[in-house]
């Protein structure tokens, strides 16, 4: 782990310690927010509740200016579903690009099989699954 990771992940577990400390009733999401500790707290909640009707958000997330609030979501979309889908917050806005078409591909599919519960009811598509899917809806060996 580089030092730069390291250290963001020391900020955000932090940050997520410190919102943790507050006794007050959790804030409204604003998503849309300036301010990227209120961002990740939120997507840290949605982490945590496992609130998998907020996936659209944190694709969307992953396209934010701030590295931190990407980090986050990517962590968030990997705990929730299990998989990374080569999601990197570090990598140039390119490669991050390609990877949250995949992310948005992912849930196009889900939402085409409507699988938009909860994890207890119904669970999300793997890369694999998606890549072994013909086209008439059989598996292919």
């Amino acid at each position: 782990m580089t030092t730069f990771r390291r250290k963001t992940v020391l900020l955000t577990l932090s940050q997520v310690a410190a919102a943790g400390l507050c006794a007050c009733s959790p804030p409204t999401i604003d998503w849309e927010s300036a301010d990227s500790s209120s961002r990740v707290s939120q997507i840290v909640q949605v982490s945590r509740d496992r609130d998998m009707t907020k996936l659209p958000r944190l694709v969307r997330a992953l396209r934010s200016d701030d590295a931190l609030v990407r980090m986050t979501a990517g962590d968030a979309l990997t705990r929730l579903t299990g998989e990374d889908l080569g999601y990197r917050y570090y990598e140039t806005e390119s490669k991050r690009e390609a990877a949250v078409k995949a992310w948005e591909s992912w849930l196009a599919e889900r939402r085409e099989r409507g699988n938009t519960s909860s994890p207890q009811t119904s669970a999300p598509l793997t890369p694999h699954e998606l890549r072994t899917e013909s086209g008439d809806g059989q598996r292919q060996p």
